[in-house]
């Protein structure tokens, strides 16, 4: 463990000195709420104070105007929320809300616990205790540009009893919201040995890093965390944030050429095959610290939660599949996929396509595809390779190969972004020069569809595309989050006209794991 952290600690980079701001963009208001609560009567917490106090003086380097309460009572916490709003009111600012302390979860809402609440069931919650939703309301009616909201509220509850839930209850992140808990919903944070709790204690040191956009800011915590934790906590982030947002914001850079995109994408992806090779957790987590969102990102995540098992998952809503677990293979000997496909450009097919999984391993997943045309005029099969997480490999039949273009990313879920970038690569002798294309994808919203007779949720994704011959493009699709598998799939590119033109579409209309005996039925 000591050598996988020193991997990290070498590239964790400079933070600001004691005192010295950052500048921020001219004209934009910054509103912190802070709370840290620690002494409860009989109950008391080491570290929420300090953790309160530390991140106030961070917030206020970094330009916020912090509205600050320690030990707060019930009257003392709504007092705060209402004298952070009135800064805000008008000023589209950016609200950033931080809460240490005890946090219980009642029917599915999350609550903040006052010094002065000692609550011995759920009505004496909802009597005593502040309810987190009616704090991000009162951001919203005060006209919020965005929220960052931080709870380090995860801890041990004595308040709830031994049958209660434990720590805090998922949620989905309101629009224009970062949602951060210090560990997975439904399991609970370590308060800390030193004088800062665990989570408070890297998010600090993270959030001093310049020029650090915030969602790579908890990407590194999170790995922080695991890896100090063994793997025992795990924080958890929604976010619907719309932009890019940098505590201490980088210096203007000019436009990269296409050359220097290139060059780019060449040094990352040498990283990335070198930590691939190596295959070490540290070598993984050296790279994530270096590139939280970088193209090869989601990949070297889920080599690592294939090399160290997470130990912690978000506790899902009632009546909700759970998904697998990070790490999980999601291919085996003998697993069937059947699509309705239809490709417009640059080639022609219209008909179905059945994927049969004929090899497996946990880097390389061999698959046999048949192409049955529409109108009867033949079959065709063709040798693929997948990854486990489903990304097109090559086609090992001398056709244009590619790296890996992610799609469902391992973590995928409400607010979720992520880039994949990758070259295709000509077929040789063919006198073609290699492509590369960029992807910026996201988690836009949620769809219904129907499996087996019953609605389901998937996760909707809209993505858009851009070569280096500057020909953009774009798609969408629904990802099913039990499973993890594409059900429907749109795929276009602009003409020189700069009007859309559908490449390729596709819906799935069978699926049959190893174990089972008959297709599933697809989306309704």
């Amino acid at each position: 463990m000591s050598a996988l952290l020193g991997w990290c600690a070498v590239l964790l980079g400079a933070v600001l000195p004691a005192g010295q701001e950052a500048p921020v963009p001219q004209g934009e208001a910054r509103v912190a709420l802070v709370i840290g609560n620690a002494a409860y009567g009989g109950v008391a917490l080491a570290n929420p104070v300090n953790d309160a106090r530390d991140m106030s003086r961070m917030l206020r380097q970094a330009g916020f105007e912090v509205v600050e309460r320690l030990n707060a009572s019930r009257a003392g916490m709504e007092e705060g929320l209402a004298s952070a709003t009135t800064r805000m009111a008008g000023r589209q600012a950016t609200a950033f809300f931080f809460y240490a302390g005890h946090g219980i979860q009642v029917d599915w809402r999350n609550y903040l616990i006052p010094v002065d609440a000692l609550p011995k069931s759920a009505a004496e919650a909802l009597q005593k205790a502040v309810d987190l939703a009616g704090v991000m309301e009162a951001f919203r009616k005060a006209g919020s540009r965005r929220n960052i909201v931080v709870l380090d509220a995860c801890r041990d509850n004595p308040f709830q009893g031994p049958s209660g839930p434990k720590g805090l209850a998922q949620m989905d992140a309101p629009p224009g919201t970062l949602l951060a808990f210090a560990t997975a919903p439904g399991h609970l944070a370590d308060d800390g040995a030193r004088s800062n709790g665990l989570y408070t204690g890297e998010l600090l040191a993270e959030l001093g890093r310049p020029g650090a956009r915030i969602e790579d800011v908890f990407k590194r915590v999170r790995l922080r965390v695991r890896l100090l934790s063994s793997g025992r906590q795990i924080p958890w982030e929604s976010t619907s944030l719309e932009d890019e947002f940098y505590l201490h914001p980088p210096a203007a850079a000019a436009p990269l050429s296409e050359a220097e995109k290139d060059d780019r994408l060449e040094q990352e992806y040498a990283q990335w095959e070198a930590a691939l090779k190596t295959s070490t957790a540290g070598a993984l987590a050296a790279y994530l610290t270096r590139y939280p969102s970088g193209p090869f990102s989601e990949l070297a995540q889920f080599k690592l939660d294939q090399l160290e098992k997470v130990q912690v998952l978000p506790q899902p809503r009632p009546g909700t599949p759970a998904a697998l677990p990070p790490g999980t293979n999601r291919f085996r000997v003998g697993d069937v996929l059947e699509y309705r496909e239809s490709w417009l450009a640059p080639r022609t097919f219209d008909g179905r396509v059945v994927y049969e999984v004929v090899r497996a391993g946990d880097d390389r997943v061999e698959v046999k595809a048949t192409y049955i045309r529409k109108d009867g005029k033949g079959k065709v099969t063709r040798d693929q390779v997948w990854d486990q997480l489903g990304n097109l490999l090559n086609y090992n039949d001398g056709s244009t190969r590619t790296l890996p273009w992610v799609q469902v990313p391992a973590d995928i879920g409400p607010g979720k972004r992520w880039t994949s970038e990758f070259w295709i690569l000509p077929e040789p002798g063919s006198g073609h020069q290699r492509v590369r294309i960029s992807w910026e994808l996201r988690v836009t919203g949620q769809e219904t569809f129907k499996l087996q007779g019953q609605e389901r949720v998937a996760y909707r994704v809209e993505g858009t595309s851009r070569t280096s011959r500057d020909s953009p493009g774009g798609t969408v699709y629904l990802v099913d989050p039990a499973t993890f598998l594409k059900l429907r799939e749109t795929t276009w590119r602009k003409d020189g006209a700069g009007e859309r033109v559908v490449d390729y579409q596709r819906e799935l209309v069978g699926y049959r794991r190893a174990d089972q005996v008959a297709f599933l039925t697809g989306p309704g």
